[in-house]
């Protein structure tokens, strides 16, 4: 069996996963900021100590993400510390929406395995939302997804929210590739109008709130790497962004950097929709590895995860015996 070898230890990927042939995990009863991949848990503790010791973005340091290194995405973790989270740290039900990018540049690379298969971009972004899909339902089975994507110069929310995977995953398994129209602009703004009209937040303040009935992420594949998306923060986005029951985290999956390749205007543009500091931002080229490996780790519930440039994959050092 060829096999991808994640650079964190602990975290270790089938390739044959992409394929489908390959089962889900088994069930997990809880999960509190935990990875699973092929039935292994590795922990993503949440706890004060490892917010007190923060250290720069791990995805930076450990996978070369000059993307990451090249701006300064987050909010400064005391600020944070001073306006935390009102909602209790608890495995909620999330309703989970993945907007998925079809759009496709011109010679655009595909990704390569250890074993020399090629795949192209959104079939691999496919494959990694199927597996997350299962391994989330796993965790809790009151977790709904629901469907949108973005086209050349449009939203489209194609499938509603829902609990049963089967059905989401065939949707996601019928998605074809469109190619990029030049000129064409792809608006951020009307994506969230979209997401407005379709997701309704709980109507309760979070402060006289024990336990939310649900909370709402939005999972964002952006593929582009030469049209980069135009975003107004209108007043009705802003508070939809502001939320404490809404959540955006994003995928930005993308070309080398070149004059062409306009990666980190992008980029830059992509985090204008994590203003509230909570969110998790990855950037990621043509590595399968990295790419399973950001989709275990935005397994983590919203609520329970530390903030991203906290986060630590490692697993402690074994204690050698007295």
């Amino acid at each position: 069996m060829d096999q991808f070898s994640s650079s964190k230890p602990g975290v270790e990927i089938d390739c044959d996963r992409i394929d489908g042939e390959e089962q889900p995990p088994q069930s997990q009863d809880m999960f509190s900021s935990s990875l699973i991949v092929n039935g292994k848990t590795t922990s993503n503790s949440s706890s004060s100590s490892s917010l007190t010791n923060c250290s720069l973005n791990e995805e930076a340091n450990s996978n070369g993400d000059s993307l990451a290194n090249n701006l300064n995405r987050y909010v400064d973790a005391t600020e944070v510390a001073m306006s935390p989270r009102k909602l209790p740290t608890l495995n909620t039900p999330e309703k989970i929406i993945f907007c998925v990018d079809i759009c496709e540049d011109v010679d655009t690379t595909p990704f390569k395995l250890m074993n020399g298969k090629t795949f192209k971009p959104l079939y691999m972004v496919k494959r990694v939302i199927q597996i997350f899909v299962h391994n989330k339902q796993l965790l809790n089975k009151n977790h709904e997804f629901a469907l949108m994507l973005l086209q050349s110069d449009n939203v489209l929310w194609l499938k509603n929210f829902t609990r049963d995977t089967r059905e989401v995953t065939s949707v996601i398994d019928d998605l074809l590739e469109i190619n990029s129209e030049p000129g064409k602009v792809c608006s951020l703004s009307e994506l969230m109008d979209v997401v407005q009209r379709y997701v309704n937040l709980p109507a309760v303040e979070p402060a006289n709130m024990t336990q939310p009935p649900y909370t709402v992420r939005m999972i964002l594949f952006y593929c582009r790497s030469r049209c980069v998306p135009e975003f107004l923060a209108e007043d009705g986005c802003k508070e939809l962004l502001s939320s404490e029951f809404f959540t955006v985290d994003i995928v930005y999956v993308h070309e080398s950097t070149s004059e062409q390749n306009r990666c980190q205007e992008v980029y830059s543009r992509l985090n204008e929709l994590a203003q509230k500091g909570y969110s998790y931002v990855f950037d990621v080229e043509r590595n399968p590895t990295k790419l399973h490996n950001i989709m275990a780790k935005l397994l983590a519930h919203p609520l329970q995860r530390p903030l991203q440039k906290c986060a630590s994959y490692a697993l402690p050092e074994p204690q050698q015996p007295e």
